[in-house]
């Protein structure tokens, strides 16, 4: 892969291994803070262990300090993803998760329901996956682990927290209105989850080179990659959305039902 510049080989960031791993002494997770409720207490965990997850996912990618040219994104990052789209290093919600999420559901008032908005578990976890990469660029290509560490006390404690009190709702219906078929194999939630994470990560990648540097200087082949790449990724993005919301509720909200 060579660099921007068209000379020499851009380097393989750092592995995640040096991120800093939350540990009871350290961790942001076990402030008061993120200690809501009993009634959430096992969501919370759950979703705070996707986040940690997600950053050790990353370690599996051979991600250039240097913003990669599209071809390295899909002919080296992309087949990395489909490698393990069908062998997730995650996890489904556990018996403890989906009991906890039916008491939830059981006690929830019409008028809460009525007013989830944007707030569904898999917009949630769209904007978390994104967070992920964030943090993790922060790290190795910003080299600003301070600024880490304020995305990881403000934005991501909050999003987990909104996460582990989320109500079934119908925004993670997001598709554009397209010509184009793209299918996406998601038979359960974990499925569902790595594939909005890793696309998330693809397109991430993808973008870097026309943020961080001057695109007119771009060949008109590369331009042209990177539009076909994103409108492919954000189509796959919104069906991974959708099936990540629909199968975290589907075993609680049948049970619930049929209670």
């Amino acid at each position: 892969m060579t660099d921007i510049e068209g000379e020499g080989v851009a380097s393989v960031a750092p592995a995640v291994a040096h991120l800093p791993r939350w540990t009871p002494a350290t961790s942001a997770f076990t402030a008061p803070q993120m200690t809501d409720s009993p009634s959430n207490a096992k969501r919370l965990q759950y979703f705070r262990s996707l986040f940690d997850e997600s950053l050790t996912l990353i370690e599996a990618f051979p991600i250039t300090t240097e913003p990669a040219l599209m071809s390295y994104v899909t002919d080296v990052l992309e087949p990395v993803a489909a490698a393990q789209r069908m062998t997730p290093p995650f996890t489904n919600p556990g018996a403890e998760v989906i009991a906890e999420g039916r008491r939830w559901l059981a006690n929830v008032r019409p008028e809460d329901q009525r007013s989830v908005g944007l707030n569904t578990v898999g917009l949630l976890l769209d904007r978390l996956s994104i967070l992920t990469v964030k943090y993790w660029n922060l790290v190795h290509r910003r080299k600003t682990p301070h600024e880490a560490e304020a995305l990881l006390d403000t934005q991501v404690i909050e999003l987990i927290r909104a996460l582990s009190w989320a109500l079934p709702g119908e925004s993670s219906v997001n598709n554009k209105m397209t010509n184009r078929v793209v299918t996406t194999e998601s038979p359960d939630f974990r499925i569902s989850y790595y594939g909005l994470a890793t696309t998330n990560l693809l397109l991430w990648e993808a973008q870097e080179i026309l943020y961080n540097h001057d695109i007119s200087s771009l060949p008109c082949e590369e331009l042209r990659a990177y539009i076909d790449f994103f409108s492919r990724g954000n189509l796959e993005r919104n069906a991974y959305i959708h099936s990540s919301d629909t199968q975290f509720w589907s075993s609680m909200i049948e049970t619930a039902s049929a209670a």
